[in-house]
């Protein structure tokens, strides 16, 4: 019978109670701080690992990272580059790039916001993007060198600015030179003009026909010097419209009476149909009249025989139409791709049959969007074109 008063009993029982409390210490309390221990330090081996992959040390391009204060805590060697041998110790990131002193940098990384950011380092030229990191509380910014890039586009802001001058004093020259010559030629035309008159009665046919031959010349000069001067007031946007109610039926019976010898000495029909309801239209009338006067030119000038017609209607959408139908040359579906560009014709050079600088359809596009009006044309080669306008109605 087991008795405490042994002393072999008691010793027994002590060393297995601290046999027992040392089991329980070891299996319930060491061995899970150890189990906890290696996981806290394996979690940050993995967050280590994590930043440092996160933090491109062989990017070519400089990398740096920050804290939520600003301060820098790493840069990879081409960020060291950067900073020319100073230390990284107690510097600001906005010392390495300004514009991120603009910044706030501690909500930037708290929402994990991205930014880009353009800044010049000694001669060169980046682009950063920086980066907020809310898990680890960093920055990181990144950058890219883009002095070529932008040297280039610097070159090209230049280049642009050259050809905007050039294309301003190719057009003050022409719209100059236009004025110059306009002058001194109306005055020609209208002496000779006088003069005609004057001996018109005694004029052998082949002075008649040298004084028309002078008046076409002269008119033909005349219009291709309004042409230019039109076209390089437009293109440069010096001509303003003004916009008024203005009714297109006189204007257009008073254009055909200017252009029916024309038609005539060709044995042309020429013929003006009106359909309109209402004839008010809100437009500039020196645009409407110069239009009309391309779109007649064009049609007679490429009309060997048959008929020119000029047709006015309403049109859909509160636009006034007038439409101007003849039964010339016609058009290729090639030619038509490019029938508004300035100074092109189906047939180019000095031997071509017909006058002119391909400038009318062109000035006539370009005058009908600052009316906010639109151009049409149908034409089908060795058959005739048609060329519809439309002009918004007045109500």
């Amino acid at each position: 019978m087991l008795s405490l008063s042994n002393p072999i009993i008691v010793s027994l029982l002590i060393l297995l109670g601290l046999i027992s409390v040392i089991y329980i210490f070891y299996r319930y309390i060491l061995i899970p701080m150890q189990k906890e221990h290696l996981q806290e330090q394996q979690s940050l081996r993995l967050q280590q690992a994590e930043l440092m992959a996160m933090f491109a040390q062989s990017d070519p391009d400089p990398v740096f990272r920050f804290e939520i204060d600003g301060s820098v805590q790493l840069s990879n060697t081409p960020g060291s580059e950067l900073l020319k041998g100073a230390s990284l110790m107690n510097m600001k990131i906005w010392e390495i790039i300004p514009e991120t002193r603009a910044v706030n940098l501690a909500e930037c990384i708290r929402n994990g916001t991205s930014l880009e950011l353009h800044s010049q380092i000694g001669n060169r030229y980046f682009k950063f993007i920086l980066c907020g990191i809310p898990k680890f509380e960093i920055g990181q910014i990144y950058g890219s060198d883009i002095t070529a890039l932008k040297k280039t586009e610097d070159q090209l802001k230049e280049a642009l600015v050259k050809a905007e001058e050039s294309e301003k004093l190719k057009s003050h020259f022409l719209a100059q030179m236009s004025h110059e010559i306009r002058t001194p030629l109306n005055a020609i035309l209208g002496l000779t003009s006088i003069i005609h008159d004057e001996l018109k009665d005694s004029l052998s046919p082949d002075l008649k026909r040298m004084f028309t031959s002078i008046d076409n010349s002269g008119r033909r000069l005349y219009r291709t010097i309004d042409l230019n001067l039109n076209m390089a007031l437009v293109m440069t946007g010096g001509y303003k419209c003004s916009f008024q109610r203005m009714d297109i039926i006189p204007i257009i019976n008073q254009l055909t009476m200017e252009f029916r010898h024309y038609a005539r000495e060709k044995n042309l029909d020429f013929t003006f149909d009106e359909s309109l309801g209402g004839s008010l239209i809100y437009a500039d009338a020196y645009s409407f009249t110069t239009i009309m006067q391309n779109l007649l030119d064009n049609a007679i000038k490429y009309t060997r025989h048959g008929s020119v017609s000029v047709i006015a209607a309403s049109a859909e959408n509160s636009m006034v139409s007038v439409t101007v139908k003849d039964t010339g040359i016609g058009m290729s579906e090639e030619y038509m791709e490019k029938l508004f560009r300035p100074f092109t014709q189906e047939i180019m050079g000095y031997s071509r049959p017909y006058e002119g600088n391909g400038l009318g359809l062109a000035l006539t596009k370009r005058l009908l969007e600052l009316n906010k009006g639109d151009i049409r044309v149908r034409s089908t080669k060795g058959h005739g074109t048609e060329v519809t306008i439309f002009f918004p109605q007045y109500h």
